[in-house]
C-alpha cells in the first residue's frame, strides 16, 4: 500500500509537467500565415505479403478487364501481358497470375504483341524512413522520474527507473511517439493499344521494410508508351541510267 501511495503521486508529477511542457510549446509558436497542418482522415489500407496476396491482385486486375472489355472497339483483339522484370519477383510472379486468370476468365491471351491488346503493369515502391528511438530513452525516462521522486516523495531509485522504462516501453508499442508509415508499393495496370488507354488500375498497399525488396528491380521500368514497328516497306529501285553528249 505504501508502495502505491508513493507512485501515484510521482505519476501525477510526470503527466502534470507532460501538460505543461505541451502548453509551453504551443503558447511559444510563432505566429505564421500558412494554413495549419492537420492531416488527412484515417484510409484503411491493405497489406500485402504472401503470394497468395498477389493472386488477389491477378483475380482483381482481370475483374477490371473484364468489366472495360465491353467497351473496346473489338471484343475478339486478344490481351498480350508484357515481359516482366526479371530482376523483381513481385513482377515475376504477376506476369504469370494475370496469365493464367486471364485464361481461366475466357480471355483470349496473345503470345505476341502485335495488334493485341497490351496489358503494361507499373511497380513502385514508396519507402519511408523509419522512426527510431534514442538511445537508451527508457532509462532516460527513469532517471528524469527518479530524479522527481527523490526530490518530492523520496522514492527508491533503482524500482523507479524501472518503472520509467516499462512506462516508455507501454507507450512506444502504443505509438505515442511519433512514427512514420510503413512502406507502400503502388501498382497501376493498363490496357492500351497504340496511343489508346482503355482501361486503367491503381491500387496502393503497404509492406514491410524487408519485403519491399521483392517489389524493387534492377531494370528501369518499361514506358507506357510503345510504338508498333510498321510494316516493312519495300526497298526503293535504283533506275539505271547513264550521262551521254551530244556534239
Amino acid at each position: 500500500m505504501n508502495l502505491f501511495v508513493k507512485f501515484v503521486p510521482m505519476v501525477a508529477v510526470v503527466l502534470l509537467t507532460g501538460c505543461m511542457y505541451d502548453r509551453a510549446q504551443y503558447d511559444a509558436q510563432p505566429y505564421t500565415r500558412t494554413a495549419t497542418d492537420i492531416g488527412s482522415k484515417p484510409v484503411a489500407q491493405q497489406r500485402v505479403h504472401a503470394a497468395a496476396h498477389w493472386d488477389a491482385l491477378a483475380l482483381e486486375t482481370v475483374a477490371g478487364i473484364e468489366q472495360a472489355r465491353v467497351k473496346l472497339p473489338n471484343k475478339k483483339t486478344p490481351f498480350f501481358v508484357e515481359a516482366a522484370d526479371p530482376t523483381m519477383p513481385f513482377s515475376v510472379a504477376l506476369r504469370e497470375l494475370l496469365i493464367t486468370r486471364l485464361t481461366q476468365a475466357g480471355l483470349p491471351v496473345s503470345l505476341s504483341r502485335g495488334g493485341a491488346y497490351r496489358i503494361h503493369t507499373d511497380v513502385r515502391p514508396v519507402p519511408h524512413k523509419q522512426y527510431v528511438p534514442p538511445p537508451m530513452s527508457g532509462y532516460v525516462m527513469g532517471g528524469g522520474i527518479a530524479g522527481i521522486s527523490a526530490i518530492s516523495i523520496a522514492a527508491p531509485t533503482a524500482p523507479t527507473i524501472a518503472a520509467g522504462a516499462i512506462l516508455y516501453e507501454l507507450a512506444d508499442a502504443n505509438g505515442i511517439f511519433p512514427s512514420e508509415p510503413r512502406p507502400e508499393v503502388m501498382v497501376t495496370v493498363s490496357v492500351t493499344k497504340g496511343a489508346m488507354i482503355y482501361h486503367r488500375w491503381s491500387k496502393i498497399f503497404y509492406t514491410t521494410s524487408k519485403e519491399l525488396l521483392q517489389y524493387v528491380g534492377a531494370q528501369a521500368p518499361a514506358p507506357l508508351l510503345v510504338h508498333e514497328a510498321s510494316a516493312a516497306k519495300e526497298p526503293l529501285k535504283i533506275r539505271q541510267f547513264s550521262v551521254g553528249s551530244t556534239n
